[in-house]
């Protein structure tokens, strides 16, 4: 389960609906995220009998990971039963609601894989969870400006995010958890008939970790980056982030 989930999206329903062979991501108040993954991670594969073994470095991007999954007989077990696809297909990328902070790993031809949901198999429910990345919307620090009468306008907010993946091998698994900071910078359009045109950009990096694993070695962040984009129609009620949760409980 995530640490934190973010208040502010609770006046909004975004639906996940899994089935047997079959995922859907519901629409997110905010624009979708398309993102990409960076980062480098120490590690050791000292087992307490050599007399000498150096610190190893490992970098990883959002296509890596990707494989990493692929390689993952619990995960594309997964894959299978969720979108009926026996493995991530070429192509795909990593999309981020920033509402919920869920993942999902899609493409331009329909598929996609919500990194955390559930699937029926022979009448038992299966729960399972590779990734997903967390704002602490419980910390902002903003500043925007609208116009009162049109909506439009520019926001920038700064707070915590934590980003989890887990490729679902136990016996060598890869595993992070991360603690970031992240910029995230809006701009929108004016607002007609309910609705306006939103951009949000993303900027995240941080080395904060609680547990990571390469191999099922200890692993430690020495660089982590996530940068992205996104774009689309939104509700004016949505609108801002920051300015949402002033206005909040």
């Amino acid at each position: 389960m995530k640490l934190k989930q973010m208040m502010l999206c609770t006046a909004f329903v975004v639906a996940m609906a899994f089935g047997a062979a079959t995922a859907s991501w519901g629409t997110p108040p905010y624009p979708s995220v398309k993102l990409a993954i960076s980062g480098t991670l120490y590690y050791t594969t000292n087992n307490g009998t050599n007399m000498s073994v150096p610190i190893k470095e490992v970098s990883y991007t959002g296509q890596s990971l990707i494989n990493l999954l692929n390689a993952s007989s619990d995960a594309t077990y997964t894959i299978l039963h969720v979108t009926g696809k026996s493995r991530i297909p070429s192509g795909s990328h990593f999309l981020w609601n920033p509402c919920d902070g869920s993942l999902i790993i899609t493409n331009g031809n329909g598929f996609a894989f919500p990194l955390e949901g559930s699937f029926v198999v022979l009448n038992s429910t299966n729960d399972y969870t590779y990734g997903f990345l967390d704002v602490n919307s419980n910390q902002f620090v903003g500043t925007y400006k609208l116009n009162t009468k049109t909506s439009a306008g520019t926001e920038t907010d700064r707070t915590g995010v934590y980003f989890y993946f887990y490729d679902g091998t136990s016996h060598t698994n890869n595993e992070m958890e991360i603690y970031g900071t992240a910029v995230l910078r809006w701009i929108y359009g004016t607002a007609k008939n309910g609705s306006q045109k939103a951009t949000l950009s993303a900027t995240i990096s941080g080395c904060g970790n609680m547990d990571c694993y390469v191999n099922g070695y200890d692993a430690v962040p020495k660089l982590f980056s996530i940068t992205g984009h996104g774009s689309g129609s939104e509700a004016t009620n949505a609108v801002p982030f920051y300015y949402e949760r002033l206005l909040g409980p």
